[in-house]
């Protein structure tokens, strides 16, 4: 999170925006070497692979993620825009009735049946909406109507994506001795606050330094709810299914990351543009306060998060 946009910035400045898809590739490398240097070996249970629930989740994701994109820029009415989203919905339903009654299912539905899963696999969602939409919509602010080029925009955002740094080793840690639940609330509180901070004074020709402290506020937030809804998930299944649980958390994260920057985007369109500093900022101001809005939303999955002990087989209720 500290380095994406600042590395970011570097390379869309020197080099140009389609570049950044490079950076991943020594990335990737340095990880699958470390991975196979460093991991201890792990085998789940043995299972056939379910390759008609594997197309219909990525046929119906594909679409998903196209008709949001879209969406803000060509028009929510225009007709390609409603058939993707429509065989999006489709193929997601066909998706859910398949799983529920294959015998070896990719994603057991049984898996949210249980309460803290949900839960916190919902309040990430949310969560992921907010951070996402706020950081885009932010880095369009500092260029368009501040002036910045992209590397300075990655410079300025440095109070807020580098606070994880500091703060979420420590939250993780915390976690482990309070429970998830007061956390991940506190970090939905604080990352909203921090944006209705935000959206209140840059209607008022704020300065970088009067967005510091909002930056960091919402820093610290965030910083307590990855490490948290994290252990909320994983501590809520047997061992057999952390990897199911995982990648049902990390794929909803990042669709709530499209979700939010489409619903955002909108509310930009709709208030704003990017043709002048001020229009820049007509559009910013209602963008954020929805971000905010999407934090908020969090905090009611959260408050159903129940403190246990151990972890729970796959259809129990927690």
């Amino acid at each position: 999170m500290a380095a994406g946009p600042l590395v970011g910035g570097a390379v869309t400045q020197g080099l140009s925006w389609h570049w950044v898809f490079w950076v991943n590739v020594p990335v990737a490398v340095v990880a699958a070497l470390g991975s196979m240097r460093f991991l201890p070996e792990s085998v789940g249970p043995r299972a056939r692979l379910d390759l008609p629930a594997l197309a219909l989740i990525s046929g119906g994701g594909a679409l998903a993620v196209w008709g949001l994109v879209q969406g803000p820029s060509t028009g929510w009415t225009s007709g390609p825009v409603i058939t993707a989203l429509l065989f999006a919905v489709v193929t997601l339903v066909a998706f859910v009735a398949w799983e529920g009654r294959v015998e070896e299912p990719m994603i057991p539905l049984s898996l949210f049946a249980v309460w803290n899963l949900s839960s916190a696999v919902t309040a990430t969602f949310l969560m992921a909406a907010s951070i996402y939409s706020a950081a885009f919509l932010t880095s369009q602010y500092f260029q368009f109507s501040l002036g910045d080029s992209p590397l300075q925009t990655g410079l300025r955002l440095l109070p807020w994506t580098a606070t994880p740094l500091l703060v979420a080793p420590a939250a993780g840690a915390l976690a482990d001795r309070i429970g998830e639940k007061a956390l991940i609330l506190t970090g939905l509180c604080l990352q909203a606050a921090g944006y209705f901070w935000i959206a209140a004074v840059t209607g008022h020709h704020a300065t970088y330094l009067q967005l510091v402290p909002p930056f960091v506020i919402a820093g610290v937030g965030v910083s307590m709810i990855l490490p948290s809804s994290s252990i909320a998930v994983l501590n809520s299944v047997a061992p057999s299914a952390l990897g199911k649980a995982s990648g049902v958390l990390n794929t909803l994260r990042q669709f709530g990351a499209v979700l939010g920057i489409a619903i955002t985007t909108a509310v930009f369109t709709a208030n704003g543009s990017l043709q002048t500093a001020q229009s820049v900022v007509h559009g910013y101001r209602p963008a954020i306060f929805v971000a905010a809005m999407f934090s908020l939303a969090g905090v009611g999955p959260s408050l159903l998060l129940v403190r246990r002990s151990g972890s729970l087989s796959v259809g129990r209720s927690s």
